[in-house]
Parts: structure tokens; sequence; C-alpha cells
């Protein structure tokens, strides 16, 4: 075997082996399968100056359902999604109906965007949607209870 033939299958040996290693550092080894489901529990319920409100939630992209609270009749309402630990991204949007500054009802877009960490070794967690009222609607998050 040639000299040239030689070194070009040592080159091609360790160009392998070089992707192999920068494989496994890149992705690491297998974290095995995730921890079981947790049940998620996301509150709502209507500020003293609210008389209803409609939201909906969405998780990772996916609609998981509608809280609606339906003035002093209903004041609360909840739901209930499994989730695989880890992070999640949420969104919520709907709308609130509210006493205005000027003592008028009024109807205010709701809408929210982030994150929950689902934590593995829980078997529930629950969150509550909070509000804060700006000129343009209400800014939502989800927090941890």
């Amino acid at each position: 075997m040639s000299t040239q033939v030689k070194g070009a299958i040592i080159g091609a040996i360790g160009l392998i082996a070089a992707a192999i290693v920068t494989g496994f550092l890149t992705l690491g080894p297998d974290p095995g399968p995730p921890g079981p489901p947790v049940t998620v529990t996301i509150y709502d319920r209507l500020g003293e100056a609210e008389y209803s409100e409609s939201l909906n939630i969405k998780i990772d992209g996916k609609s998981e359902g509608d809280l609606v609270i339906e003035d002093r009749q209903r004041p609360e309402a909840s739901m209930t999604v499994s989730l695989a630990p880890g992070t999640h991204l949420y969104e919520i949007q709907g709308t609130t109906n509210a006493l205005a500054q000027d003592n008028t009802r009024r109807q205010f877009p709701v809408y929210a965007e982030g994150r929950i960490d689902v934590l593995e070794g829980d078997s529930e967690q629950s969150f509550e949607v909070r509000g804060t009222y700006t000129p343009d609607g209400v800014i939502a998050e989800l927090q941890r209870v």
C-alpha cells in the first residue's frame, strides 16, 4: 500500500473519530426518559373592579382551554393540565370587563406570554393569573402559588 493511501486512510479515521467525539460532547449522554407528567392547575379570579373575564390559555402553542368568569355568580375559574417536567411557554389572550377610572364599565384586552418551569419530582403545581392594568389593556402573567 502506498504512503499516500495509508495517509488518506489515517486521515479519514481521524476525521471520523473527531466527528464522534464532537457529537458526543455536543449532544452529551442520553438523559433518559423524562419524569412522569405533573398536574398543573391554573387559577383565575375576578379583581375588585372586574365584572367578567374570558381567557384562552395556550401552552407550547396548543390551546388548553378557556377560563371564563361570569360576574359575581362565578367569581373564579380553574383548569388542570398534565405537563412533562421542564420549561413550557404560555400565552394568554382574552378580555376582561371592569370598572374604568371614569366609573364606566369597559372591556379591556388581556394578553400575556412567558414561561413556566414545571419541576421534576412534583406531582402537582399551581399557578394564578395576575394582571396589571395599562392604558392599552391588561398585561397578565402566571405566578406560582
